[in-house]
């Protein structure tokens, strides 16, 4: 039993992840696809009869990544739950756990429609950006080969202006995270990562109304925005009346809040 195919390293599990592997005669063939701690099964898919099985193994992987915002000081870190790093094991059915016949080499893949094919910023938000004062947020970004990559903060206040340099050396996928609490006074900020692009943020005055969020965009990044309004706020509850000995009673059966808000840009 022999893995003929195998996805490239970075495949991007928005797109097809294909392993095949091929038996010298028909057979009943198990799959699975393990985590990198070497004992976690993320999927495992069983094809009966075949000589060659072919498994898309990106919506099986797919279920191991997680989106949670980074909260760490400004520099690079890395993208922790972003990426899935699995290998494929092969073996005749109801071989497993006890024994593998065939492994693949372990790959590590990304979320988003499409893998790195230079070195890139992956965000969709504009490069001329508004934050509160005090906030943080990330930018993502992708290396097919491992390298160096430095990134240039300049924070001006007032008549001051600083100079930041941060360095690190990695491939795949990974964070540049920047918090305005390491600068308090900032009121503006620009982060230059030379070829791969630059942003600049305009500091604005933190206000309690406002809603700051974070989402997964449709590349596989995290995006952050501060809507500065909140147009509309509204409750919605449902009651439910039932009937006891002691004649009616009411209890709340749902609630929905639906808070409306409105972009600066």
């Amino acid at each position: 039993m022999t893995f003929t195919q195998i996805p490239e390293q970075y495949t991007a599990l928005g797109s097809e992840a294909i392993y095949v592997v091929e038996s010298p005669e028909a057979a009943d063939i198990d799959l699975r696809l393990v985590a990198s701690d070497g004992t976690t099964c993320l999927g495992m898919r069983r094809y009966v009869g075949v000589r060659e099985a072919r498994c898309d193994a990106a919506p099986l992987l797919r279920r191991a990544l997680r989106f949670e915002p980074a909260d760490d000081e400004t520099g690079f870190t890395p993208a922790a739950g972003r990426t899935v790093t699995a290998t494929a094991e092969a073996a005749p059915a109801g071989s497993f756990p006890d024994r593998a016949e065939a492994t693949a080499p372990a790959r590590i893949f990304l979320a988003g429609p499409a893998g790195p094919t230079e070195p890139a910023l992956r965000t969709t938000m504009p490069a001329e950006r508004i934050i509160p004062a005090g906030a943080g947020e990330e930018i993502s970004i992708t290396m097919p080969e491992f390298g160096s990559v430095a990134a240039a903060v300049t924070v001006r206040s007032g008549d001051r202006t600083e100079f930041h340099r941060y360095e690190a050396s990695s491939a795949g996928l990974f964070l540049f995270r920047l918090d305005l609490k390491d600068f308090p006074d900032a009121e503006e900020v620009t982060l230059d990562f030379g070829t791969m692009g630059t942003i600049h943020y305009t500091v604005v005055p933190a206000r309690s109304e406002s809603c700051r969020l974070a989402w997964r965009n449709s590349i596989g990044s995290v995006e952050h925005y501060t809507f500065p309004v909140v147009r509309e706020v509204r409750l919605r509850t449902e009651k439910n009346r039932a009937e006891n000995r002691r004649g009616y009673a009411a209890r709340i059966g749902g609630q929905e809040r639906l808070t409306r808000i409105e972009s600066a840009y």
